[in-house]
């Protein structure tokens, strides 16, 4: 208890630091249920020898309760679904740090402008929790044009909402048209399945695009189960899909590996996955860790035998004057099974605003004689961010950063890495968050860009 204080003997007297240390001791208390905990210093001094005897005068009090859960602020959202977030229910034993849990959970499912969580005394040894939140508008409606010199003028869309009727279902429909593509996606998740820490979704989409040389179709439907562990940070879920998938060629002179993608097949594939998140906020985290691990098993009937195995992980930690440091990585190994190849379209492929910056989207991967990306069964990535405020009252921050990674067609070569730095301008706006990040390929080849320009705008889904 006393190292809370951090006072060295012999050393000048800082009373901001025993203050400091008082309140850490209190919250100690508070963590056991003495919430009236009374913590008083008495201090000795001696002028002659200019020294000082501290002493702590403790009255922990009587332990406390919780009586009752107030909700109040929630004119839409259900007050189960803001309950289930607490840490502390009625009757439990008072704690500081899970009310300081249940506001960080509270924050995290982004339904609220502000939360507020309060106590107040109601008996000897009881008290009332006040949670009061602040809703702010959680359904977004977007709509967008783009060009590209394939595929021409083209139009995309989206409207989703987070807190589905006040019910905390995350639902969203979007849509992208092109003259050469189209692609329509149907995803909902109930986080809380009877109140239970338990998510549940379904994920249906549609595709069709008409490549140079070849068209493809594919439809596909993915429900999937989860389960959260140790206050919400670690899930272990699993996910099951079922794609069908047509490709027909248009050229007469294909390569080999467009070749053997060719006719109809289906993939059915199980996906167990495990994830563990500590971050202190989803939407603009300064310190924690995200990784997670996940393996896709295709070959439960259908036409495709493959296995993926994809490890990520990030950790962001605060520096000085605001800034945060993040580094991150990500590996991956695929493999096909019983005489059959990783089909091309599951590959692994570098390049865009996600990953490797420097280089276009997908562009990073291994090519075949004429000149195709056919992506890789190897892949490794990293970069590392210095993140600081530009307008912090309007979310506005830059990072500089620095990219290193490739994709190989078969095993690890680290001695082939490619490299690229730059900046980067993130918005958290009031239509979603918005990234502009501009950077430059360290060691462009010939048909490679020596600076690429990004730019990706979404919905905090």
């Amino acid at each position: 208890m006393l190292e809370a204080l951090d006072l060295t003997l012999n050393k000048p007297f800082n009373m901001v630091k025993l203050r400091q240390g008082i309140k850490i001791i209190t919250d100690m208390y508070g963590d056991k249920g003495y919430a009236f905990a009374d913590i008083n210093p008495v201090i000795h001094r001696n002028k002659e020898n200019h020294t000082a005897t501290l002493e702590l005068d403790v009255d922990k009090g009587p332990k406390v309760y919780i009586s009752r859960i107030e909700i109040t602020g929630n004119v839409r959202t259900h007050d189960n679904v803001i309950r289930r977030e607490l840490e502390l229910k009625e009757g439990d034993v008072y704690s500081t740090s899970k009310i300081k849990k249940s506001k960080q959970h509270l924050i995290n499912l982004d339904y609220f402008k502000d939360v507020k969580i309060q106590t107040k005394r109601v008996g000897k040894n009881k008290v009332k929790m006040i949670v009061h939140v602040d809703e702010k508008r959680t359904g977004m409606l977007s709509f967008g044009v783009g060009y590209g010199t394939y595929t021409k003028f083209g139009v995309q869309g989206s409207i989703s909402e987070t807190n589905l009727f006040g019910s905390g279902i995350h639902a969203k429909l979007s849509a992208n048209l092109t003259t050469k593509s189209s692609y329509f996606n149907l995803n909902l998740v109930n986080p809380w399945w009877k109140n239970r820490p338990i998510s549940i979704g379904v994920n249906i989409f549609h595709e069709e695009y008409d490549n140079y040389d070849y068209s493809e179709r594919t439809t596909g439907i993915v429900p999937s189960i989860a389960k959260r562990f140790w206050d919400q940070t670690l899930i272990v879920g699993v996910k099951y899909s079922l794609t069908a998938t047509t490709i027909d060629l248009d050229t007469d002179y294909p390569s080999y590996y467009l070749e053997q993608q060719e006719g109809s097949y289906i993939e059915s594939a199980l996906i167990p996955f495990i994830t563990y998140k500590t971050l202190d906020n989803y939407i603009l985290p300064t310190r924690g860790v995200n990784t997670s691990l996940s393996t896709t098993l295709a070959g439960l009937g259908g036409d495709r035998k493959y296995a993926k195995t994809v490890l990520f992980g990030e950790y962001f930690h605060p520096l000085f004057w605001d800034f945060v440091g993040h580094i991150k990585a990500q590996i991956g190994v695929a493999q096909g099974y019983g005489g059959k190849d990783v089909p091309i379209d599951k590959k692994f492929f570098l390049g865009g605003i996600n990953d490797m910056r420097g280089f276009e989207v997908d562009k990073l991967s291994p090519e075949d004689n004429e000149g195709n990306y056919i992506g890789g069964d190897r892949e490794a990535y990293g970069s590392t961010e210095l993140i600081f405020p530009i307008i912090s009252g309007l979310n506005l921050y830059g990072a500089l950063f620095y990219d290193v990674g490739n994709v190989w067609t078969s095993g690890f070569n680290f001695d082939d890495l490619r490299y690229d730095s730059g900046f980067e301008i993130r918005w958290i706006s009031p239509l979603g968050p918005i990234r502009i990040s501009i950077a430059k390929n360290l060691s462009p080849r010939d048909d490679e860009q020596s600076t690429v320009f990004q730019f990706s705008m979404g919905a905090l889904f």
